[in-house]
């Protein structure tokens, strides 16, 4: 049987995860509250609650060439959600984005060694994506290299790519799935990958340092001694959240000329 854990259940009838973000961008005081979220970031919660071994069922129902149970739950599970926004008049947005088409600017890991490459493979190859979408047309929406800009938006996902266009919207506020913390743009700094237990408060969250840092899902990070001469250049020059990646660059060129040309001759900005 394939079922959410009781214990993974929310008051509104949707799992946990999914709960906790409506909880919070519902307690919100904003008059036109819209909230997009990651299909993958969506799909990789509800599996996160379902009951048992989650990962042991997708892999069973694959072999056997039907999701359709999953899938048909994973519907019901976003209806409940998307049902208890709206009626309190939160406007959502379910989106997709085409990461391939950042592949040439980006590094991107080998495909095996996404994390959680299982929520990947799935939506993408059998479909979870292409029901909900079907089932939800009229809030589905798919883009090919950035999101659009709303007023008073909220986001929920868990690859920083999607904010990069946004970092320059201070009315842009990401909501963290297991959390349900609430961050404005100078935040964002978690989404990068961590540099050994330093501060990663000190780095600017921005294209420049989003191809030197990487993140836990796509894109792999520059070499250790390049992170830790950045760190070292960012303490320095007492680098601020805000900063933009122009900046970043010029710093680290007037520090390590060698380093700055290396990087700007391989980095193709592009929001």
């Amino acid at each position: 049987m394939v079922a959410i854990n009781d214990d993974a259940l929310s008051d509104i009838g949707c799992n946990i995860v999914s709960g906790v973000v409506a909880e919070k961008i519902i307690a919100e005081d904003k008059e036109n509250k819209h909230l997009f979220i990651n299909v993958y970031t969506l799909y990789r919660n509800f599996v996160s609650c379902l009951d048992g071994d989650a990962e042991s069922k997708i892999r069973m129902f694959k072999q056997f060439g039907n999701l359709k149970k999953i899938h048909d739950l994973f519907i019901k599970d976003t209806l409940e959600f998307v049902n208890v926004l709206t009626t309190n008049g939160v406007n959502v947005t379910i989106y997709e984005l085409d990461y391939s088409k950042l592949s040439k600017t980006f590094n991107f890991k080998n495909a095996n060694e996404f994390k959680g490459l299982r929520y990947y493979l799935v939506t993408t190859q059998d479909g979870a994506n292409k029901v909900l979408k079907e089932a939800m047309s009229g809030i589905y929406k798919v883009y090919t290299t950035k999101l659009e800009h709303v007023k008073d938006m909220y986001i929920t996902t868990h690859i920083g790519l999607d904010l990069l266009p946004l970092i320059k919207h201070k009315d842009v506020c990401l909501i963290e799935s297991h959390t349900g913390e609430i961050k404005d743009n100078l935040k964002w700094y978690s989404k990068l990958r961590k540099y050994g237990n330093n501060d990663m408060s000190l780095i600017p969250f921005n294209e420049a340092t989003y191809h030197i840092y990487g993140d836990n899902e796509f894109i792999k990070p520059e070499p250790i001694p390049t992170r830790k001469v950045v760190y070292e250049i960012a303490k320095g020059l007492h680098w601020y959240q805000g900063l933009r990646s122009n900046d970043v660059l010029s710093g680290i060129t007037r520090k390590d000329r060698s380093l700055g040309n290396k990087l700007k001759s391989f980095m193709k900005l592009i929001f």
